[in-house]
């Protein structure tokens, strides 16, 4: 019987083990390109699709001059991305109570949609999933 050796096992099982490691990096990156387009759609009142607010009005002078959604800065603040490796996804969200009355509407209110992903925002997260893995297969 001929013996023989294999080599390099060590480094497949490396390589297999940076790219493990690689998809949290990228599925955080991919979340906090996500997020931070989240937050500047939130930041520039919904690219301009949100409905105007009525001004307020006190003695002949306008009371409201926050941005829409933007009164303290809390709602802002509250935005979060968590990134499951295990399940592969990305959640934004927001621990506010009251967001989902803002961004749904409600029936005496118009719907300001901040938590929401288009396909430019699912390119821009992909891109930055596939740079990561990218980086770790070339290296």
């Amino acid at each position: 019987m001929a013996d023989f050796e294999i080599s390099g096992i060590d480094n497949i099982k490396n390589k297999l083990q940076s790219l493990l490691d690689a998809k949290e990096q990228a599925l955080n990156m991919a979340g906090a390109s996500l997020l931070a387009d989240v937050q500047q759609s939130f930041v520039q009142s919904g690219f301009g699709e949100w409905a105007e607010r009525k001004p307020q009005m006190r003695r002949g002078v306008r009371i409201d001059t926050w941005k829409l959604l933007w009164k303290t800065g809390t709602l802002f603040r509250s935005m979060t991305m968590n990134a499951d490796v295990d399940n592969s996804s990305i959640e934004i969200g927001t621990s506010v109570a009251y967001a989902q009355w803002l961004n749904n509407g409600t029936r005496k209110m118009v719907a300001r949609p901040f938590l929401f992903v288009d396909d430019n925002r699912i390119e821009h997260a992909t891109n930055a999933f596939y740079a990561v893995l990218q980086n770790v297969v070339n290296s």
